[in-house]
């Protein structure tokens, strides 16, 4: 809702030459954020038992990042063929959602053991 928020104050304020032109359109924009938000909320919240052992924190860091990866992937490029989204997605969630997956595991049980975030 805040990206949606965001995206929609650069509307009125820019225009829609804003979105034009990164051939993109409001509608599309708001689209993806809503649906990778919900999608990826329910991933990450079905998952979140895991979350309890490092490698299950990796592993929900990275389907979250996936969702939103490949969804934004679709949504900016269409046209393009989704095996080429898929590789891009798989090396983007790699790349962001494993590194925040085992940091957020860190700081729960930094936060366990000390009471300091």
């Amino acid at each position: 809702a805040f990206f949606c928020v965001i995206a929609l104050l650069v509307f009125f304020l820019k225009g829609a030459e804003a979105f034009d032109s990164n051939e993109t359109s409001l509608g599309r924009v708001l689209s993806t954020y809503l649906i990778a938000g919900g999608v990826g909320g329910l991933v990450v919240g079905s998952l979140l038992r895991l979350t309890k052992w490092v490698l299950g924190a990796a592993t929900v860091g990275f389907a979250g990042a996936f969702i939103l990866w490949f969804l934004v992937g679709w949504s900016i490029n269409p046209g393009e063929p989704l095996l080429e989204i898929l590789k891009s997605s798989l090396v983007l969630a790699a790349a962001f959602g494993l590194p925040l997956g085992i940091g957020l595991w860190l700081m729960v049980r930094k936060y366990q053991r000390t009471g300091k975030w």
